[in-house]
């Protein structure tokens, strides 16, 4: 949630697709604990409804599918309907599969970029006037976790101290602040949009980076 820490959201509106569980209700929680009220859109409706009971008056549930166009428009209807209006967007909602190329199934890997990329680009073009109306933001919500190997080195006789590793579950979030009348930014024609905050560039990125000049 680092993109909104310093970021006053009394009494703003947010939407967050897939927050029937795990980082999306967790995100809802902490939104309502600042004062937010929130908009739990996806297709879990029972799960989502007991999320959306649990934090009050302040939070709705629809439910939609964010691979249908018709769907996330009527849900985002119903959300400006129900709260006025929409000031952030979260694009939390996502699915994975695991696999090599020659051997994931092919539609289980095509419906993961249905959901987790499509869905994300359709998310935002329909709620994007609402937002561009109140000056608000586009997030796009990020988590992923690689499965361990479960051999270890046969030379390994005392484990090693716990670090954070690429297999350890991470989460990231970039925010894609919304400015002018009628349009998605004041960029220069032909310009791509510049995030509020710049990743930070890992120790290993960064010597790939010098290997790369030398």
């Amino acid at each position: 949630m680092a993109p909104l820490q310093n970021t006053s959201v009394d009494g703003k509106v947010v939407l967050i697709t897939g927050a029937a569980r795990g980082l999306g209700a967790g995100l809802a929680e902490r939104l309502v604990a600042r004062g937010a009220k929130v908009a739990l859109v996806g297709l879990e409706a029972a799960e989502q409804e007991k999320v959306a009971k649990g934090l009050g008056p302040a939070a709705h549930s629809w439910e939609a599918d964010v691979t249908s166009w018709d769907a996330l428009e009527a849900a985002t209807a119903g959300v400006v309907g129900h709260f006025g209006g929409i000031d952030i967007v979260i694009a939390n909602a996502g699915i994975a599969t695991v696999g090599f190329v020659r051997s994931v199934d092919r539609a289980a890997f095509e419906k993961v970029i249905e959901v987790d990329l499509l869905g994300v680009w359709r998310t935002f073009r329909v709620t994007l006037p609402y937002v561009i109306e109140r000056r608000g933001y586009l997030l796009c919500s990020r988590s992923r976790r690689w499965p361990r190997s479960r051999t270890r080195p046969a030379s390994r006789t005392t484990p090693r101290p716990k670090r954070a590793s690429k297999h350890s579950p991470t989460v990231s979030a970039r925010r894609w602040p919304i400015s002018g009348s009628g349009s998605a930014s004041r960029t220069r024609r032909g310009s791509a949009p510049t995030w509020s905050k710049a990743p930070t560039r890992t120790r290993s990125s960064a010597s790939f980076a010098r290997r790369c000049r030398d």
